[in-house]
């Protein structure tokens, strides 16, 4: 890396003017990037190192306001990507704007650049990136992970096209937890617990390419499963339901919806959906047996679900699937105990 008194020594065939434009864009790809070609080095590694602690505080924040939030609903075609962007863009806009006037208020030769300093810009750029995404997935694995349902599967609870974070570690820590890197890790489960009948879990369907799904837990195994009439029963008893609403809200087609507040056995409660009232396809099926090791999982938007009454597309599933449990923390959408 020259400093100044190496730029007095060379030759001025070697020298380049540093140019405000230049350095501008350059900070746009890196926070340091364009101070580091201006020749102040000190001043770009604090900038590097102020970009990397910017983008893990944009991660955290955007995490926990989910956390305190969620679910949380957007526009449709709208990603929660694109808010980190324009956060990105607005934060950064500043340091692009000082750059560019420093650069034109302290013209200033500086020599070709070489092997070294080349290596250097690489350093300034890619070091930010590495701790923030270092960080971003010891959470993603360990902690809390932010999941995107597209489809409406689990309303009235999750709306459609909603984001709402899975703790990995409720259950434990296995090789899914890790996707998609879990082709590389032991089938053995660390630190493993039992999830609880009514839990929304997020699981990964071995019969439809190990894909993610986001479905509430009702069978536990050995257990069996059946719907008479649109009505759950788990070993031959009805599971308890009141009608709350019977308009039409947000079903695929106009139909008989009806909105229902089911209650688990052990006092579990929620709001599920029935667009087809009591005579869907799925109103009227079962036993089903839930074999040792799995768990029976349902969509609360009960007729518009594939979900385990579906054994050729999901069916059970075995609890090395299970990735964690989805926190809501929405009074108005999260399922309670008759306890609280």
């Amino acid at each position: 890396m020259a400093d100044q008194k190496a730029d007095e020594t060379v030759d001025d065939s070697d020298l380049r003017k540093i140019r405000p434009w230049i350095a501008a864009l350059l900070t746009v790809l890196g926070w340091g990037v364009g101070l580091y070609y201006a020749r102040r080095t000190k001043a770009a590694i604090l900038m590097s190192v102020a970009s990397g602690i910017a983008a893990i505080s944009l991660g955290v924040a955007g995490i926990t306001y989910i956390y305190m939030n969620s679910p949380v609903s957007l526009p449709a075609g709208f990603a929660i990507n694109d808010i980190s962007d324009l956060a990105y863009l607005l934060l950064s806009t500043p340091f692009v704007i000082g750059v560019w006037v420093y650069v034109v208020k302290s013209p200033r030769l500086a020599e070709k650049a070489g092997p070294r300093r080349l290596l250097g810009y690489v350093v300034i750029w890619a070091a930010p990136i590495a701790i923030s995404v270092a960080a971003a997935l010891v959470i993603r694995f360990f902690l809390v992970q932010p999941f995107h349902i597209a489809a409406a599967s689990m309303m009235p609870t999750i709306g459609q096209n909603s984001y709402f974070l899975v703790e990995k570690s409720a259950y434990g820590i296995n090789k899914h937890s890790f996707a998609p890197f879990d082709i590389l890790l032991p089938d053995r489960r660390f630190a493993e617990k039992t999830p609880e009948r009514g839990d929304i879990v997020v699981f990964r369907n071995a019969k439809d390419g190990l894909n993610t799904y986001v479905k509430r837990l009702v069978g536990l195994p050995g257990e069996e499963i059946r719907f008479v009439g649109g009505r759950l029963h788990i070993n031959g008893v009805p599971v308890a339901r009141e009608e709350v609403d019977g308009t039409n809200n947000g079903c695929r087609y106009a139909g008989s919806a009806v909105t229902y507040v089911e209650t688990l056995p052990n006092g579990v409660f929620y709001k599920t959906k029935e667009c087809d009232a009591d005579f869907g396809r799925f109103d009227n099926v079962g036993p089903y047996t839930v074999p040792p090791d799995h768990y029976f999982m349902l969509g609360d938007n009960r007729d518009q679900s594939q979900d385990s009454r579906v054994i050729s597309r999901v069916g059970y599933i075995h609890k090395d699937f299970v990735i964690g449990r989805v926190h809501l923390s929405k009074e108005k959408n999260v399922e309670q105990t008759n306890d609280s």
